[in-house]
């Protein structure tokens, strides 16, 4: 689904135009600002053992940096620092390409890398860099006013990577926070004046503004834990003192205060369709919460065939028998891929809308699925402003060796084809995995091809699925889930914050890119998965299922207040990064099938057959609870004060704070395995194997709709 954590607390979602009206009032200096610089950066590591060694998600490797790298820090710590600057003078910036190892597993690209080392010195290797290369970097920022935009930014970054500890260096650094703050980068321009802040001890720019131009960054980018400790910071540093405004003398402390509801207001006036979900869910469903509305895509005969393929397949399971379809939301619309039978539904009222195929289709096909060789966790869903993805198979071919999964792409409001993969000449052997992004007009998906693991990003225009650029990202190895069944690619997954995406790659290793996913920024390396011995191919008639097939554990990465926290699957630990540095905060043990599914201001919440609260400071298990867990869909909902859970006994309404249950709602759904749970719009929906449901929550302002809830007309 199109994300199966949701922590219902409304988020600030500024509105651009406005807001940077407001705070450009910050932004008075006197250097011109220009449009932000793409410095593209390759995908190449420095070569090392130790990344190897743990295996998983391997990327190129390619040391041509690394040699001239290391003998600069050969010289740097002899002191010989004439030596250094010239080794260091060898590699300019638009040679800074490749990628160097920092350590701990992780890779970051060579530009930063060196930039990282030099800021880093001590007091005489610093001195001696000023004494060395001022003069240059002087040089470099007068021609900045004299030529046009783009030449007087790429002219900045030069000074900014190669000259930062001049006293032109913070200077640039503050012209690229300019740059990056006007195109909506907010992360990056927070990154460039805390720079400035942090490693250029001289700057005669004034500190509390720098501090209120960083502010104003982690404002516009919903870092709000941070503002608010940045703006308490403020107050106690700087009592008393003013900055220029606009020509004005204000008071930081007020005019960030002013700004901050300013920000509210707008985002509490964003009605588009993609704004955050104004209903908080709050209190307990009570045994007369009103159903609004069923569809039941998995008919009363159906199940009895399902039933009957799965009970005579007793060697063979693969866990098709706990299986819930991934949706997705957009609008009033749910969308949801059950096998390659993608159907859209009216969540105002539950009718069905559209459908790519009868739902009955798949009845003939049971008997294949407990012992198809498809890989059933590489369908997928998603939506976005007039067009409708699937990854999806043939139903004919389900059980064919390694069948190709394509990208189908439907008209989002008659369900139409638009376009598919196969019919395309350059992906007809080609195999999508992973949730697709949908980012503008395009899409970024991943492939790999029919018969290898090699991974491939790929930017598809939505119209055609015609290909704008397309990037290797390295070799994945195939994990075995099951002792029963073949190994199979990992599944990627893709989270897109302000100014980035990332890649989980379920695989041992997360991906780092720019806001448009095209350029690397960071690899984090950790332990892979366990490679298959093939030395125990013995199994049990009727044995149960591993609990990370039965519960079908997806790779789960969030982002919350500038912090990215991730769990992969068949994973024993939990990581939380600080993308910004980029470095590990901290990481801790958890079971192989558990699952991430939330994360509010003060835990994460994690699933397996129970829910698991962890405090974000400290690591600790804040409480745990057993529940009636037995399928897939792990996910919760995560409310003001209450945590909802989807399971075959009902709905679980936990409380927040210690895990005690406070009720179970029975619901219409107790003939199912549990599955997926939402708040979309003021329904709580619920996504089983067999159906797809609504509920009128206690925080719901309507009632029914129209037409009878459960009448036969509804159970489409």
């Amino acid at each position: 689904m199109a994300a199966y954590a949701q922590s219902v607390y409304p988020r600030i979602r500024p509105a651009f135009p406005a807001g940077i009206c407001l705070a450009v009032l910050v932004f008075c200096l006197p250097a011109p600002t220009f449009a932000q610089l793409a410095v593209p950066a390759a995908v190449a590591v420095d070569d090392s053992d130790d990344e190897k060694s743990l295996g998983g998600f391997q990327v190129p490797v390619d040391d041509s940096v690394s040699t001239t790298f290391k003998d600069f820090e050969r010289f740097a710590a002899r002191n010989d620092w004439e030596k250094a600057f010239r080794a260091i003078g060898e590699i300019p910036s638009d040679k800074r390409v490749g990628m160097l190892k920092v350590g701990d597993g992780m890779i970051v690209p060579a530009r930063q890398r060196i930039w990282q080392v030099v800021a880093d010195l001590p007091a005489e290797g610093r001195e001696a860099f000023r004494v060395f290369f001022d003069a240059k970097a002087r040089e470099l920022l007068s021609q900045i006013e004299d030529v046009d935009q783009a030449e007087g930014l790429k002219l900045a970054r030069q000074i900014f990577d190669e000259y930062f500890l001049t006293s032109a260096g913070d200077d640039a650094a503050n012209l690229l926070g300019e740059a990056a703050f006007e195109v909506g980068n907010f992360g990056e321009a927070e990154q460039y004046w805390r720079d400035i802040l942090d490693h250029h001890p001289g700057s005669e720019l004034s500190d509390v503004k720098l501090q209120v131009k960083r502010a104003v960054a982690l404002l516009y980018g919903r870092r709000d834990r941070q503002f608010d400790a940045l703006l308490k910071d403020i107050a106690q540093r700087f009592p008393g003192q003013t900055v220029v405004l606009g020509g004005e003398d204000v008071d930081p402390v007020r005019f960030l205060q002013s700004l901050q509801m300013s920000v509210l207001e707008s985002s509490s006036h964003d009605g588009s369709e993609g704004a955050e979900n104004e209903f908080v869910a709050t209190g307990v469903l009570q045994e007369e919460t009103p159903i609004a509305w069923q569809v039941q895509f998995l008919s009363d005969n159906g199940k009895k065939l399902f039933d009957q393929a799965n009970n005579s397949n007793n060697w063979y399971q693969n866990g098709i028998e706990t299986y819930v379809p991934p949706f997705t939301t957009r609008g009033h619309q749910l969308f949801c891929n059950w096998f390659g039978v993608v159907f859209s539904i009216d969540t105002t009222n539950g009718k069905l809308q559209w459908r790519s195929d009868k739902f009955d289709k798949l009845h003939s096909k049971f008997s294949q699925l407990p012992h198809s060789q498809c890989n059933i966790e590489q369908f997928a869903v998603v939506a976005g402003d007039d067009v409708v993805l699937a990854i999806s198979l043939d139903p004919e071919k389900l059980n064919n060796y390694r069948e190709p999964f394509q990208l189908m792409a439907y008209e989002r409001d008659s369900g139409k084809q638009r376009w598919k993969s196969s019919d395309l000449s350059d992906f007809k052997q080609t195999s999508f995995v992973g949730e697709p992004l949908i980012l503008g007009d395009n899409v970024l998906v991943t492939t790999h091809g029919q018969n290898d693991t090699k991974y491939v990003l790929r930017s598809l225009k939505l119209k055609d699925g015609g290909e704008n650029w397309n990037k290797e990202l390295g070799t994945a190895v195939r994990v075995q889930r099951s002792q029963r069944y073949q190994e199979q690619p990992p599944i990627p997954s893709f989270l897109k914050t302000d100014d980035a995406v990332y890649m989980l790659t379920n695989n041992g290793a997360l991906i780092a890119l720019d806001g448009q996913g095209k350029d690397l920024e960071w690899v984090l390396k950790f332990e892979g998965p366990p490679t298959s011995s093939n030395q125990n191919m013995f199994w049990y008639y009727n044995e149960p299922l591993a609990d990370t097939v039965a519960l079908h554990s997806q790779g789960a990465i969030l982002e919350d207040e500038g912090t990215v926290y991730f769990k992969e699957a068949v994973s024993n630990e939990l990581y939380a990064v600080d993308p910004s540095v980029p470095k590990v905060l901290w990481k801790r043990p958890l079971a192989t099938e558990a699952v991430l599914t939330a994360v509010d201001d003060n835990q994460l919440f994690v699933l397996t057959r129970e829910i698991m609260a962890i405090d974000r400071d400290t690591q600790r298990l804040q409480w745990a609870r057993r529940l009636p867990i037995v399928g897939g869909g792990l996910s919760t909902v995560v409310g003001r004060d209450t945590v909802y859970v989807f399971t075959n006994r009902g709905i679980y309404c936990l409380d927040k704070q210690d895990g005690s249950q406070k009720a179970i709602f029975r619901g219409a759904d107790l003939e199912t395995n549990g599955g997926w749970i939402e708040v979309l719009d003021d329904r709580l929906v619920c996504v089983s194997n067999m159906t797809v449901t609504a509920y009128i929550p206690p925080w719901s302002k309507n009632g029914l709709p129209d037409n009878q809830p459960l009448s036969e007309s509804n159970r489409q």
